[in-house]
């Protein structure tokens, strides 16, 4: 499967309790001739990294929350994507790329509520989006990318690696 050309849509910024500048970009399959900027919410970015109790575990996965203000009922319509694929987002730190992620676009509820209101999107990093890459049927237990990665990894582990 081939990912999709990208193109930046909107861009928002937000600055952390030491006053360094973060700019996050949200890429959609549309292309624009100019990126709209847009309001980030009060919390705008929330990294989770997969922190089990098993400090061994061989595939670790990473998702995040973007929290963007939708003024006029309309930014979720155009951010939500079609499929898992379809918008991603990137956050610098002072112009520099830190990471990238893809929205989810599963079990998201379209919020109705008055304008402007925040609207959270759930975005997952690349290697938990393996889970949905489908695996060469050369072992019939290993169906997906990420079984085949975690595999790998669990032998890995395994031998002391």
């Amino acid at each position: 499967m081939a990912l999709k050309r990208l193109y930046t849509k909107f861009q928002g910024f937000f600055y952390d309790t030491e006053g360094v500048k973060y700019t996050v970009d949200i890429a959609t399959e549309e292309q624009v001739s100019t990126v709209q900027t847009i309001k980030l919410g009060a919390t705008p970015f929330v990294v989770d990294c997969d922190a089990d109790e098993n400090y061994f575990k061989p595939v670790r996965t990473r998702t995040a929350k973007l929290t963007v203000i939708d003024e006029d009922g309309t930014l979720y319509d155009q951010i939500m994507p079609k499929d898992n694929f379809s918008t991603r987002v990137e956050m610098h730190r002072n112009d520099y790329f830190l990471a990238s992620w893809f929205v989810s676009c599963e079990a998201i509820e379209k919020p109705i509520v008055s304008r402007p209101h925040e609207v959270t999107f759930n975005l997952n990093g690349y290697l938990a989006m393996t889970e949905f890459i489908k695996a060469d049927p050369v072992y019939p237990y290993i169906s997906t990318l990420y079984g085949m990665l975690y595999s790998i990894g669990k032998g890995f582990n395994d031998a002391g690696i």
